[in-house]
Order: structure tokens, then sequence, then C-alpha cells
């Protein structure tokens, strides 16, 4: 199943300790939610999807964010836990790129 013309994703609670790497290739989406996981790193790949509007990932034990993060231009809501030690909080509260 080809689901590169998704839009929105959401796959809370399942208890998922990776994104699936298919995830990769839905290029369309725009919002994405892995709220409640146990997922404790996002893929560097995670900057590929550029339609992103919406990242959602409370709920998970995720320290640390990739850089590539900040390639995602067009994300205006980043939903996280305080838990995230890098980057600085106070960067990720002002949504400047680091």
């Amino acid at each position: 199943v080809k689901l590169s013309n998704l839009n929105v994703l959401t796959m809370g609670q399942n208890l998922m300790k990776i994104m699936p790497p298919e995830v990769e290739h839905m290029s369309n989406l725009t919002k994405l939610s892995i709220r409640g996981n146990l997922i404790t790193s996002l893929p560097r790949w995670i900057g590929t999807l550029t339609r992103l509007s919406v990242l959602n990932v409370v709920g998970n034990p995720i320290n640390m964010l990739p850089p590539e993060l900040g390639l995602l231009k067009n994300l205006s809501q980043f939903e996280f836990d305080e838990s995230i030690q890098y980057p600085k909080p106070e960067i990720t509260n002002r949504g400047t790129s680091y």
C-alpha cells in the first residue's frame, strides 16, 4: 500500500519504540502525531517531511531532538515534553533553530 498522498497520520498509544521507516516516504504529511508511545529518538529523516505543520511527540521518552528538525520550515505547532534536554528548553520554547 502506497500512502504518499496521506496528509494526516495519528499513531498514538501504540507502544511503538521507533518511528516506522515507511513514514519517511509520506512526503505530503502536514500533521503527524506519535503521542504516547515508547519512542526514544526522532529519526534524522524527519527533516525530509517538509510539509509538516503540526508535530506531536508528547508522552515519549525523547530527550534529544535531531538538528534536521530545523528543516521543517512549515512547522507551526510542535508539542513535546519538558524532558527534552537538547536543544536547551529556552531554544525549543522560543522556536529558534540551533
